[in-house]
């Protein structure tokens, strides 16, 4: 089924349609981009193209192929995901589809199958779809969606054509975020989101842009030690390790971004990070993103917050204690 359009996503579809028409369609497309940009839009989108019976530039929702799809009833569409309590994609699941596809394609000419995150594939679930991949079944058509292109083994990687979703302008980000709710603070939360507007949405959605001015005065007070970095981490933990981890993931990335270009930051972090230069910023996210996945293991989340916010008590000079937490 798809998803409301995005309009940012239209030059993206413009040039899947010209493909079509200059009867270049490659049989296998891996589209990547931030995390929040629509790509499960994109991908959906282009399946939904692809099995259109019309050939206009966008899908018709007219014909019985658009009708089923729309329906989520379309007999060629497939769409892989993991299992709800799993958190990575299976051979199985990988050999089940390409049983599918060497199947005859049950309404048109083609079968579409997206995978999503493509970069959650076993070793051995992206080493099956290779197979599919050096030999695709007449008229098959997969859209792999990853926000982790590099996690995907170099053969599955060049054996598909790279589509990269970028971000939208802040204008056409902005209005789409005002349209979904007009009394939110939306230039903060698209700001955390790095520019992805449905990111932007998630958080809205988790409640990080009511913590904004708290986490920030949290981090501030850890740089002019009035606080300690166990006080600090106790708090967060009270209010969702999660979610105030990536909060801070995302201001320490504003604030790089920040030394290239204008971005709107609270007085509180533009005081914790003007002395801090780009790279120990960049290093410093780095170790965040692991301690966030980190978070989910039976990882001890009140060290690794603690851990995490240690080094603002020294101007992110080292990130050893954010490096050992990420190890345990």
């Amino acid at each position: 089924m798809r998803e409301p359009e995005l309009a940012w996503l239209r030059p993206t579809l413009r040039s899947f349609r010209q493909m079509l028409d200059d009867d270049r369609f490659p049989h296998a497309v891996m589209i990547t981009g931030p995390e929040g940009v629509g790509k499960s839009n994109l991908a959906r989108d282009l399946a939904a193209l692809l099995l259109c019976n019309a050939g206009e530039a966008q899908p018709c929702d007219r014909c019985q192929a658009c009708v089923l799809f729309n329906a989520g009833n379309h007999p060629d569409f497939y769409e892989i995901a993991p299992l709800e309590d799993k958190n990575s994609l299976g051979i199985e699941q990988i050999r089940a589809l390409s049983a599918d596809l060497n199947l005859t394609a049950g309404l048109g000419a083609r079968r579409v199958a997206i995978i999503q995150p493509a970069d959650l594939m076993t070793r051995a679930a992206a080493n099956s779809l290779l197979k599919t991949l050096e030999e695709p079944p007449r008229g098959t058509v997969l859209v792999l969606v990853t926000a982790r292109p590099a996690r995907l083994p170099a053969t599955v990687r060049s054996r598909c054509q790279l589509t990269r979703q970028p971000s939208p302008s802040a204008e056409l980000a902005l209005a789409w975020l005002k349209e979904q709710d007009a009394d939110v603070d939306w230039r903060t939360l698209l700001r955390l989101a790095g520019g992805a507007p449905l990111k932007a949405l998630a958080m809205n959605g988790d409640g990080l842009g009511d913590l904004d001015s708290t986490l920030a005065r949290d981090v501030w007070t850890l740089v002019s030690g009035s606080r300690s970095p166990l006080t600090v981490a106790e708090n967060w933990k009270k209010a969702g390790a999660g979610r105030c981890l990536e909060w801070l993931h995302g201001s320490v990335l504003a604030m790089a971004r920040s030394r290239a270009v204008s971005v709107d930051l609270s007085s509180d972090l533009q005081k914790a990070g003007e002395n801090i230069n780009l790279d120990r910023l960049l290093a410093y996210a780095d170790g965040l993103a692991k301690a966030r996945a980190l978070l989910e293991t039976p990882a001890n989340e009140l060290l690794v917050l603690e851990s995490a916010l240690i080094p603002w008590t020294r101007g992110l000079d080292s990130d050893s204690n954010l490096q050992q937490a990420v190890t345990l």
